[in-house]
């Protein structure tokens, strides 16, 4: 039996979904081609991914809003099949299936959430298993990372195929080329969009035990967090997918059109109100983050102290009008002795003490590649920075970068913990802002003041 709307818009968004599960599909496996699962190098793959193959940060944007926008035009097939009616006899079978790929690219949002494995994607994993009364014990990258890029493809993939037979058995026609043409460039047209513009940071690798980071679900299972449902965890679920593998059973009334479709048309209307409230409600109570976007660090905020204080020696010594610094392992054949005496007596623009000759003659023999690029792209105000935090010997009692004392707490990551006013009040009156603090009072000038201030805050967790 045909349904008379053959090629109506409305019908677009099958043909849309399976062309969003293709490019799931192409850009998962370049993706997969710099990707290890296991928690000590799946991080730094997919950092390499963004930071250092071309394409990469655009490929990994793609992956990740496409996952989204699949799971919105699955949603908005199944409410089209749901509005229409068209789940009714002899369609049951159709529908189902519709339902189980429903459930696979959710299934397919919560595996792959968890392989940036930094801290946004491990506590958030843990926050949605929380939902369904599942604890951290539960996250295994490798096991998350099998289902998604092995299991899951497979399921996904023989569904669509006995979906597409079922709706052709059925009496669905295909539909008119030009209009499905129409709708799949203008959902990847939104996915170009959203993946060139939207931000899509990458945070510290993941710590199970910071108990402090606040965690939220991906945002299609946000409804269920911190709400009334919550308390329901993987009952209301299971109730609600049950109820939509039945709904062909239960209305078994005569094909209708959409306009005389009140009941399920407002029943929509109501799921969409109640989704999107408790969804607003969820965002709303969740705090601004300040974590750092780690694929926007720069070689000169992971290397040390002394080493960014050395650049600034080399530049206002004048040292780059005589030498160049390039790749490591070239440089003058001297003994480190010999190299700081000679900088000592050889400096054009001002004159270097012993402490400071021996740290410049150590960056010229010791530098590594993230120092020579550091040389090259260290901002003035953060050189002058690292000077101050040197020439004040704050590494005495504060690690920063892995070097320095642990008398006090490790500088790394201060900029997200606290705010400006605090740092620089606590520089003039320590005690009084960490009453057990032993650190003495910093009587800075407003310049030294503001580029040791911006110096730490500059330095990622």
């Amino acid at each position: 039996m045909r349904t008379g709307i053959e090629g109506a818009w409305h019908q677009v968004f099958g043909s849309v979904a399976i062309f969003a599960f293709l490019v799931q599909a192409v850009t998962g496996i370049l993706l997969a081609l710099n990707y290890t699962p296991t928690p000590g190098s799946a991080y730094d793959g997919l950092r390499h991914i963004v930071m250092q193959v071309p394409g990469g940060r655009l490929l990994r944007a793609l992956h990740h809003w496409g996952a989204s926008l699949m799971i919105i035009v699955v949603v908005a097939h199944l409410i089209q099949v749901f509005v229409w009616g068209t789940y009714r006899k002899p369609r049951e079978a159709t529908w189902i299936t519709g339902v189980l790929l429903l459930l696979l690219t959710l299934a397919f949002g919560l595996s792959g959430s968890l392989l940036p494995w930094d801290n946004r994607a491990y506590w958030g994993t843990a926050a949605t298993l929380r939902i369904f009364g599942l604890g951290p014990a539960a996250i295994n990258l490798t096991r998350f990372y099998g289902a998604h890029v092995r299991l899951l493809p497979a399921l996904m993939a023989l569904l669509i195929v006995v979906h597409i037979y079922l709706a052709r058995r059925d009496g669905v026609t295909p539909k008119r080329l030009a209009k499905d043409t129409v709708a799949i460039f203008a959902w990847f047209a939104a996915l170009m969009a959203m993946s060139v513009v939207a931000r899509l940071p990458l945070g510290h690798v993941a710590d199970p035990t910071d108990l402090s980071y606040v965690s939220r679900p991906d945002w299609y299972f946000l409804f269920l967090f911190k709400g009334p449902l919550e308390a329901a965890g993987v009952i209301l679920p299971i109730m609600a997918v049950i109820a939509l593998l039945l709904i062909p059973f239960i209305d078994r009334g005569k094909m209708q059109t959409m306009w005389r479709r009140v009941g399920a048309t407002g029943l929509v209307a109501l799921a969409a109100i109640f989704w999107g409230g408790l969804t607003a409600r969820a965002v709303a109570t969740t705090p601004e983050t300040r974590e750092m976007d780690m694929t926007m660090v720069k070689a000169w905020q992971e290397i040390p102290a002394g080493v960014l204080a050395s650049i600034g020696y080399f530049r206002k010594a004048q040292c780059g009008s005589c030498h160049e610094l390039g790749k490591v392992g070239t440089g003058p054949e001297r003994s480190l002795d010999w190299l700081e005496e000679h900088v000592k007596t050889n400096v054009k623009g001002r004159a270097l003490t012993d402490a400071q000759a021996r740290l410049l003659a150590a960056f010229i023999v010791q530098r590594d590649d993230k120092a020579v690029d550091a040389l090259r792209t260290a901002p003035p105000n953060m050189v002058e920075g690292a000077i101050v935090y040197q020439e004040n010997d704050c590494g005495s009692c504060h690690r920063l970068n892995g070097v320095g004392d642990e008398l006090g707490p490790a500088l790394n990551g201060v900029g997200e913990r606290r705010d400006r006013f605090w740092i620089e009040q606590h520089f003039a009156d320590p005690p009084k802002h960490s009453p057990d603090s032993i650190m003495p009072s910093f009587q800075f000038k407003p310049d030294e003041l503001k580029a040791i201030t911006d110096y730490i805050m500059a330095i990622p967790r």
